[in-house]
């Protein structure tokens, strides 16, 4: 009875050359194209990392700009082709009783009722639910920030309390108690805001930087912050603002121009801010 024979076969040393190179040149191939893949893989995520710090720092801008003072932005320029903003904040507004209003026998007191030009130390104002805090001051018919900085349209205040329907003819209203002061200007619509804080954006080094400041003694129409001041966003290459105020029957525009970079990318950014600017 004779056996079969099985034959057994391997690579040969020129089958497994041959595959060496073809891997070779498949790796030659592909390897820079997987190279190019995660080089831009790593720029778009240093531009996404540069956007998103960007919109964050913009968008707290435009949040805080919606409780500005009316026309109290101002644009300062550091010294070194820089620019910076300034604006007055309020924590809350609402209407002043004027002289000629008709009540009834409601806010009665004619001393503390508003006429333009004419000193005061108290007003009525119509503003539910507000009380005073350290540092509040009354602004009321402000019609630019040098108005503010030189003290025209707006007082500290010392007292808010209710109004009285024994003294005042009304318990609805509240009593708003400041130093002698002469307003220049009546608002259109007898709007009246408590303002709180001062507040700047500026570059110190590579960073947007916020100065914030309670009351107005830094609402000075210069620059007050610096490296020290809390860093909104840092990378920043430049940065540019432009305010067209409007008129009072419209809305002012601020335009925001950031650039910023890091080791792999650079981008710039551009948004426009509506600002309510009337007094």
């Amino acid at each position: 009875m004779m056996r079969g024979s099985r034959q057994q076969r391997g690579f040969t040393l020129i089958e497994m050359i041959t595959t060496v190179v073809i891997i070779g040149i498949i790796a030659a191939v592909i390897t820079p194209v997987i190279n190019i893949a995660m080089r831009s893989y790593a720029d778009t995520e240093a531009r996404h990392d540069l956007t998103a710090r960007g919109r964050i720092a913009i968008e707290r801008i435009a949040r805080e700009l919606r409780h500005a003072v009316p026309n109290s932005i101002s644009i300062i320029n550091d010294g070194t082709g820089q620019e910076g903003i300034e604006f007055l904040s309020a924590r809350t507004g609402g209407r002043y009783v004027a002289a000629i209003d008709n009540f009834g026998s409601a806010f009665s007191v004619v001393g503390r009722r508003f006429e333009k030009g004419v000193s005061r130390t108290a007003l009525y104002l119509i503003v539910p639910g507000l009380s005073f805090q350290s540092g509040d001051h009354l602004v009321i018919g402000n019609g630019s920030p040098t108005a503010l900085s030189t003290g025209a349209t707006v007082v500290p205040i010392s007292t808010i309390s209710d109004t009285l329907l024994a003294t005042d003819g009304t318990a609805d209203g509240k009593v708003v108690t400041f130093g002698a002061h002469t307003f220049p200007n009546n608002s259109p619509g007898k709007h009246a805001q408590i303002a709180d804080y001062t507040h700047e954006v500026g570059i110190a080094g590579d960073g947007l930087h916020w100065h914030r400041n309670s009351g107005i003694s830094h609402f000075d129409l210069a620059q007050d912050w610096s490296a020290a001041d809390p860093l909104l966003v840092h990378g920043v290459t430049g940065v540019n603002f432009t305010y067209i105020p409007g008129t009072p029957q419209s809305t002012g525009t601020l335009r925001i121009e950031l650039a910023l970079a890091n080791d792999k990318e650079s981008i710039e950014l551009y948004h426009e801010i509506q600002i309510r600017n009337t007094p």
